[in-house]
């Protein structure tokens, strides 16, 4: 394989070692029916974190976090607003009271009230970066947790991809 920028490896360099120890947990939440799980899957979620004794969580997902933050540009453009549904929200708004929540995005991280860390990353008007950052950094995590597809989570070859590397 061509391997990544030496860039976006050093930029996630830094950021794993602002976070270490941390728990990396990639959550695809886009299309999952039925939405009722997500709920008890976030419930499910922070209980294994909290016994793994690790504070910091470092969270990979395609809920568009910074959907309804002024001045702000969601960071995913493959879940639509109208897809979300209140479960959704309940599910997410769950892990951000429970647990030390940090993501990537390419918005400035001076947005004022947001309940998650929010590291900056420049994407050099390039959206995918934001996925590439994200998945060096779970492969360095202490621990990274999936939702189980078709229960917690859709299937994602991404997570595959980040679980064979971490088995191997």
């Amino acid at each position: 394989p061509i391997p990544y920028s030496p860039h976006l490896v050093k930029t996630a360099d830094k950021i794993s070692h602002q976070l270490e120890p941390y728990v990396a947990i990639h959550w695809r939440m886009e299309r999952l029916e039925p939405t009722t799980n997500l709920v008890p899957c976030a419930h499910d979620l922070v209980e294994k974190v909290k016994r793994l004794g690790i504070s910091n969580v470092f969270l990979l997902t395609d809920y568009p976090h910074l959907l309804n933050t002024p001045g702000a540009k969601p960071e995913s453009s493959s879940f639509h607003p109208n897809q979300l549904k209140a479960a959704h929200h309940r599910a997410i708004r769950y892990v951000y009271q429970q647990l030390n929540v940090t993501l990537t995005a390419a918005s400035d991280p001076s947005l004022p009230n947001l309940p998650w860390q929010l590291v900056p990353v420049n994407t050099e008007n390039d959206q995918s970066v934001l996925g590439i950052i994200d998945k060096l950094v779970a492969l360095k995590a202490q621990y990274f947790l999936a939702g189980e597809p078709g229960v917690c989570a859709k299937s994602s070859s991404f997570t595959g991809g980040i679980s064979l590397y971490r088995s191997n």
